[in-house]
């Protein structure tokens, strides 16, 4: 077994050994780690398990700087990734990047993400590196720059506190040398103290919302401790092996109920789909080995990517409460509980899975016309057009609004997709509007820059679906110009769904969800029960796939 890798000075810096654990709630001697659950006395040189005590530090000081300033919210923007990334790459890095080789949870993992055993520092790098695609409709009516922020904060927290400790505990109990116990130990409790930062801490929140907490603490915590006195066994190792699967499991369920609401009221359901995905990536690996296609279902619902997430059924919770019963046998655990806020779900009915449909346009756009022509254009950028050819919807209205660019998002898809969209080439003009849409298929010319003509519209404004973002295609110039050559900006616009955000192209004042945001002042949101907010409302290429699996969900 190769375990530390760059782990060991790094995370080890500044260990203060006795104090540090004095600190924690320790006993005086240093080696006892003391909970609720009961104690658990260390039998190895603190060598072996010392430098773990800092890790819930580590992780609260990400935490801290993942938290806007004071009287901001997260949609302002106020997050200062390089000072995340340096307080990860001091604190939480080295074990992120640990190994466990020969052990069975890295090997699956290390083989499904790929990443020669660096995939939880890959996916964190993507998300400090904002790389991390998302759909964009999941918010039909917010704004779209940078509206993933919150999202990013929520999933950087589950990878740094979750992903980390249950790689590190499944590592170290599966190694089964006494060292390796000890250790696996410090990183489930924090070395006592009951850090909320930990396995130990997480157990007991999503404990509360199960029914299966006793005064506060979990069912899971009292069984985890007891296997980790009775020392190194295979027995013991599988019940906290189990252990880690029903944390994160039961918090998946969570999001899997909340993201129902979202699918039920229509309402923007990024920010917990990202935090289902934290703890998803803690069991996809061993679910995708044994189940495949139910491992599938559940990544299309909760992996960000571009586009919209799958419809489980009979809903997502009951799909992913059938997983978790039936290949894996925890919900008949009395440590698991039941989720008392789906208690009156009905979970009868088929699994299956609904794929969305392709959106029939990429980008909407609703515009005032007061010329008698206005330029469309189409740019080389970086030396080619972003496609050379593409199709668009022109529906004139004398109501420019955004209640009216989605009311006239009915049809479009029929019209798009038809027989007869008309082709125009490079300096030709679109004219002949019908009142319910017209489709024109551009070509692009054979110069850097291709210009359509818009005839006049007899209307005071004009909806525009197009099968790309027009900003692609802009290399020096705004897109839709009038005759004197102003640029014409749209009073509403959004994403069909498909692309990543468009919209930091300077050309429109874009606030960030102002007004939008209920979650001020949270540090984080799985500390908080009530925090459901919708009442009232091919298999290519194995190395591509491993790769896609580091960054973001399915390809």
């Amino acid at each position: 077994m190769a375990r530390g890798g760059k782990a060991g000075a790094a995370a080890c810096a500044g260990c203060a050994g006795a104090l540090l654990l004095a600190a924690r709630g320790a006993a005086a001697d240093g080696h006892i780690f003391q909970t609720a659950a009961g104690n658990y006395e260390a039998a190895s040189d603190a060598s072996n398990w010392e430098r773990y005590c800092n890790l819930p530090g580590g992780v609260r000081k990400v935490k801290s700087l993942l938290v806007p300033p004071s009287g901001e919210n997260y949609g302002s923007g106020q997050i200062d990734w390089a000072k995340i990334r340096a307080a990860y790459e001091e604190g939480v890095q080295a074990f992120a990047t640990e190994g466990f080789e020969g052990t069975p949870y890295f090997e699956t993992n290390e083989e499904f993400f790929g990443g020669d055993g660096q995939w939880l520092d890959t996916f964190a790098a993507a998300n400090l590196d904002g790389q991390l695609e998302h759909h964009h409709g999941h918010d039909h009516f917010g704004d779209h720059d940078n509206d993933d922020l919150e999202a990013r904060v929520e999933l950087f927290k589950k990878t740094v506190r979750d992903q980390v400790s249950s790689n590190l505990v499944m590592g170290l109990v599966q190694s089964g040398d006494a060292g390796a116990w000890d250790a696996a130990a410090a990183v489930w409790t924090g070395c006592g103290g009951d850090s909320e930062d930990t396995l130990y801490g997480r157990s007991n929140e999503v404990g509360e919302l199960y029914g299966s907490n006793d005064r506060g603490t979990s069912k899971t915590n009292v069984e985890v401790m007891a296997a980790f006195t009775g020392g190194p066994s295979p027995e013991n190792a599988a019940v906290i092996e189990r252990a880690v699967k029903r944390v994160a499991w039961q918090s998946l369920l969570k999001y899997a109920h909340l993201f129902d609401g979202h699918m039920k009221y229509d309402s923007d359901f990024l920010e917990h789909q990202a935090e289902g995905w934290g703890h998803w990536r803690i069991l996809e690996a061993a679910v995708a080995r044994d189940d495949p296609e139910r491992a599938a279902g559940i990544s299309a619902v909760f992996a960000l990517q571009s586009a919209a997430p799958a419809q489980l059924l009979p809903s997502i919770y009951c799909y992913v409460l059938r997983v978790v019963d039936e290949d894996l046998d925890l919900v008949s655990d009395e440590a698991f509980g039941a989720l008392e806020d789906a208690s009156n779900v009905d979970c009868t009915g088929e699994l299956g899975v609904i794929e969305p449909e392709a959106p029939a346009f990429e980008w909407a756009g609703i515009f005032p016309m007061d010329d008698t022509m206005h330029v469309w254009s189409m740019q080389k950028v970086g030396g080619s057009y972003a496609d050379p050819t593409m199709r668009i919807v022109l529906i004139p209205t004398d109501s420019p609004t955004e209640e009216t660019m989605h009311s006239l998002e009915g049809g479009v898809g029929d019209l798009m997709n038809g027989d007869n969209c008309k082709i125009i080439e490079d300096g030709e003009t679109m004219d002949g509007f019908e009142a319910s849409g017209s489709c024109f298929e551009l070509h692009t010319g054979s110069g850097d820059d291709s210009t359509f003509m818009i005839g006049d519209t007899s209307s005071k404004g004009m909806a525009f679906y197009a099968q790309h973002f027009p900003t692609e295609f802009e290399r020096d110039q705004h897109y839709l110009k009038d005759s004197a050559g102003t640029d014409i900006e749209p009073v509403a616009q959004e994403g069909g769904g498909g692309h990543d955000d468009h919209d930091d192209h300077g050309h429109g004042d874009h606030d960030d969800h102002e007004g939008h945001d209920d979650h001020e002042g949270h540090d984080d949101h799985d500390d908080h029960e009530g925090h459901d907010d919708h009442e009232g409302h091919d298999h290519g290429d194995e190395d591509a796939d491993q790769e896609s699996r580091q960054v973001g969900g399915r390809r």
